[in-house]
Parts: structure tokens; sequence; C-alpha cells
């Protein structure tokens, strides 16, 4: 488990409600967090993650990434945006790695969605 609280209450919700949409759940993990600055930051020795996929609660490959993937870009494809670490890879072609820097841009906007409707690290 995280040591987000917004995380750790928005997985928790996911798995007590499991149909509810995306957006509904992290409605709910944010309530009382609008405004705010959290850290996603995702913490290993906490979460006990093997292997670390990710280092960052938002990073699409997180269970709350793709939550978000779900709630603002339903139609980006898990699979194509776990390409964006495709550009990480010694034997990445140049294709792959304009492809990756797309997705992430792309993911980008995910986050940037997310940060407007709650209003997230504005100060």
């Amino acid at each position: 488990m995280s040591s987000n609280p917004i995380v750790e209450t928005a997985i928790r919700l996911l798995s007590v409600y499991p149909t509810a949409p995306a957006l509904e759940i992290l409605d709910h993990a944010m309530e009382g967090r609008y405004g705010t600055s959290p850290d996603f930051e995702a913490h290993p020795k906490i979460t006990c993650r093997l292997p670390y996929a990710y280092d960052d609660d938002t990073d699409p490959a997180s269970p709350f990434g793709e939550l978000l993937r779900q709630a603002f870009a339903p139609e980006l494809g898990m699979r194509d945006l776990l390409a964006i670490n495709l550009a990480d890879m010694p034997s990445a072609s140049s294709e792959e790695i304009s492809s990756a820097a797309t997705l992430a841009e792309e993911w980008q906007r995910v986050i940037d969605l997310f940060a407007e409707r709650y209003n997230l690290w504005a100060n």
C-alpha cells in the first residue's frame, strides 16, 4: 500500500466498490484535499513493491495511475501508456523513442486534468 493517504483511500474505495466510476472514486479520495500539494512519490520500503515497476503513484504503471487513466483519458490504452518506458531501453529505436515522447505528453495531460479538477499544486 502507498504511504499517500489519497492513494490509500482511492485503492481501498476501488476494492470495496470495483464497479464505481473512476472519477467518483477520485472525488471521494480527494475530499478535504482540494488545493493541496500532495507528494505521490512511491516509497518502496513502505509499500514493499517487488519489483518496483514505478517510483511515483501517478505513473501509468501504478494502480492509482490506472485510476487516473480511467477517469481522465479512458481512450488511452494501458498497453500504449506502458510503452512510455520503451524510450529508456538501450535498444529503443528512434520510432519507439518518438512514440514514447508523444505518449508521455498525453500522460502529462492526464496529470494536468487531475491537478486542475482538484486544484493541486497551485501554490
